[in-house]
């Protein structure tokens, strides 16, 4: 999660050079595409927390899915043309497969699964070239151990700054996504 909070910063350094080019990001996963630092990734026979591995094991897990939504929404924020996610299937995919290495829990379901991270990736297509509704974040009193406070805004517990969201832009409506039981699908509603 950690990647997260320098994202901008490589966005910026990229603008420097290309200017206003159309600035395309990925495919992007947790798992290791290519090793940057040798001639390839690390193995992961026993699906270990391993670095530089193209097995990660966070990518079939909750975390995959925390991860991939922070990356998107941080890029959301660079004005980035498009961003691409990992793969439908394969070690960096959102839908299961049996494979050649191993995938514990899901190796063992006997019919179709998705990872955590498809419900995200399938939330966020429907959004798919609509405009963004960015709310002001608040920035903590003390500021954020090693970071400078003047002149940056950080998320506290998510929590808005209501000074500043009162002057936010009113095209950006607060909405919920609430199931319909009776349809089983989910469907949109202003609050």
């Amino acid at each position: 999660m950690e990647t997260l909070e320098a994202l901008p910063y490589q966005v910026s350094t990229a603008r420097s050079f290309i200017g206003r080019t159309p600035y395309r990001i990925g495919p992007s996963g947790i798992g290791c595409r290519d090793n940057p630092h040798g001639a390839t990734w690390t193995p992961n026979p026993d699906n270990l927390r391993v670095c530089l591995t193209k097995l990660e094991t966070r990518q079939r897990g909750l975390f995959g899915a925390a991860w991939a939504l922070g990356y998107i929404a941080t890029f959301v924020r660079t004005g980035i043309e498009a961003i691409s996610m990992g793969a439908p299937t394969g070690p960096l995919g959102i839908i299961y497969r049996k494979a050649e290495h191993r995938q514990p829990w899901y190796d063992q379901l006997s019919g179709f699964a998705v990872f955590p991270v498809y419900h995200v990736i399938s939330g966020l297509t429907r959004g798919a070239g609509q405009s963004s509704c960015q709310p002001p974040l608040r920035q903590p009193e003390s500021g954020m151990p090693g970071l400078p406070r003047q002149g940056r805004h950080h998320a506290v517990a998510g929590q808005p700054d209501r000074r500043r969201a009162e002057g936010a832009d009113r095209r950006c409506e607060r909405r919920a996504v609430r199931r319909d039981d009776r349809r089983g699908q989910f469907r949109e509603s202003n609050h």
